[in-house]
């Protein structure tokens, strides 16, 4: 509407009237809106497709060729046809409500321009070069213009980021949780054994530096009126255990000489409200049933509900003195291939004495399974800021090319002053730039709140507490490099488009 601003005026000198004129423009964009649904449909098939053989690879299973249904393709074809047509709505009623004078006379600036406190803002910058004010000068002319194109390509890159961020915010949580159980790996027994024989044997395994004796058995609280209440898991490590740190979050940890006392993890809470430290808490273990003082709460490492005490005092209460039914073990290097040779040879020993291994586990293969659960996620998030990103790339690029169209005749003045070529290309790049660069600090403002909020859903949905949030630093100067890049690509057609034209048809221009 903003470059046909005469060919309005002439219509309405010739007696069209403004519904006349809506009409004409509402099956305009109708026409963009359906070559948009043609091009659209096949192109969200191929897309649906790939994401879904993509997600079935990680999954590993087949699902075959699988087309959208049809109403997600009804979906997309309403809002196709109805979301052009809203958003137009406001510019075409402006558009239209123009007088002839007023469309005649027109310069494509707005009438007020120049004199607002931003433009007055841009004109006091005296210390950067002639072509960049001009070019920073232009960018802020159609204003609404450019705040629309901003959103698109800001909320691209604030998606972005706090795609970036979720997946900082994993490698954090889970760096967490192996910092608190300190263990490289695990085996787990079909049954309790000596404690000290799962501690020599597994001692003995090269790359072993610490063994423990864990103990792993459920307890039943009893509710204060003497009802049975929830099963957690109660763990139960040797007195000053060297792999174990706790997180503390309130009270204290367990010391060498305490009995029976409990730490429980804080997101217990949400199912015993009542807890307190220095409380006595019945627990029921293997049919009999004893006093634990809870001395202290941590954070909890992982969603499931946990109390922890030492081993003596839990494997006496199962009724299995001098046991255990677990081998905790930390190895000399950390990496997945010495977990993986070190269990295995810990299962290989103790099975050869006569001890059956139910399962084993390590700490690398917990973060590959973690950290294959949320690819999926991320990379569904990545794919739709991919997408947002796109669109403002195609938005600045259609920006730029209506700022070319409606500074047509100012670029035949600067070209019959001696601009060159050259110059009128960089003052559409450097506008191109200014526009990315701002939309780069909105989208870090925007990425911050946005982060937050993803981590926390994310984290409660899949552990069920928020992820221990870490903003990526590494996403802003990504999305810097990208936007520059998108800004560099949208705007260089249109700035050579400009540079091409010459000073007989730009005087002339209409």
């Amino acid at each position: 509407v903003g470059t046909q601003t005469r060919q309005i005026g002439v219509m309405k000198a010739i007696g069209a009237r403004d519904h006349e004129l809506r009409r004409l423009y509402r099956g305009l964009v109708l026409g963009y809106g359906l070559f948009a649904v043609v091009l659209a449909v096949p192109l969200a098939a191929l897309g649906a497709v790939a994401l879904t053989a993509y997600t079935s690879g990680i999954l590993n299973v087949d699902t075959g060729w699988v087309l959208p249904p049809a109403p997600a393709i009804g979906v997309e074809v309403v809002v196709a046809l109805a979301v052009p047509v809203v958003a137009a709505m406001v510019p075409v009623n402006r558009g239209v409500r123009i007088t002839v004078r007023e469309a005649i006379g027109s310069a494509g600036i707005a009438a007020g321009f120049g004199t607002g406190l931003v433009d007055r803002a841009v004109a006091s910058i005296r210390f950067l070069p002639r072509t960049v004010m001009f070019a920073l000068r232009n960018t802020f002319r159609r204003r609404m213009r450019l705040v629309v194109t901003l959103a698109a390509l800001a909320l691209g890159g604030a998606v972005f980021m706090a795609v970036l961020s979720v997946e900082a915010s994993l490698n954090k949580t889970l760096d967490s949780g192996v910092e608190f159980y300190g263990y490289d790996a695990q085996a787990m027994l079909s049954g309790p054994a000596r404690a000290d024989q799962l501690t020599a044997t597994a001692s003995r395994v090269p790359d072993v530096v610490t063994a423990e004796p864990w103990l792993f058995v459920r307890g039943q609280r009893i509710e204060p009126d003497g009802s049975d209440g929830k099963i957690y898991r109660m763990i139960g490590m040797p007195a000053g255990s060297d792999i174990m740190r706790p997180d503390m979050r309130e009270g204290r940890w367990l010391a060498p000489v305490d009995g029976n006392a409990v730490v429980a993890t804080d997101n217990i809470l949400k199912d015993e409200p009542d807890l307190h430290v220095g409380q006595t808490v019945e627990l029921e273990i293997n049919g009999r049933t004893a006093a634990w003082t809870l001395v202290g709460f941590v954070k909890a490492p992982e969603e499931q509900r946990v109390f922890y005490t030492n081993l003596a005092p839990l494997a006496d209460a199962a009724r299995i003195p001098g046991r255990a039914n677990v081998v905790a073990v930390r190895t000399a290097e950390h990496d997945r291939e010495t977990q993986d040779r070190a269990v295995a040879q810990v299962r290989d020993r103790l099975e050869s004495q006569g001890i059956e291994v139910a399962s084993y586990n390590t700490i690398g293969h917990i973060r590959e399974q973690m950290n294959l659960s949320f690819d999926i996620l991320v990379s569904f998030l990545a794919v739709m800021a991919a997408l947002i990103g796109a669109v403002g790339g195609i938005g600045l690029w259609g920006t730029m090319s209506l700022n070319v169209a409606e500074r047509t005749r100012e670029i035949g003045v600067l070209r019959a002053v001696g601009a060159s070529n050259r110059m009128v290309r960089r003052v559409f790049l450097v506008e191109g730039w200014v526009m990315g660069l701002m939309a780069w600090l909105v989208g870090v403002v925007l990425a911050v709140p946005i982060s937050v909020a993803m981590s926390r859903r994310i984290g409660i949905s899949f552990i069920d507490r928020p992820l221990e949030f870490a903003f990526s630093l590494s996403g802003i100067l990504i999305w810097l490099a990208v936007v520059l890049a998108v800004s560099t690509l949208a705007t260089l057609a249109p700035a050579l488009a400009a540079a091409r034209v010459t000073v007989r048809e730009t005087l002339s221009y209409e």
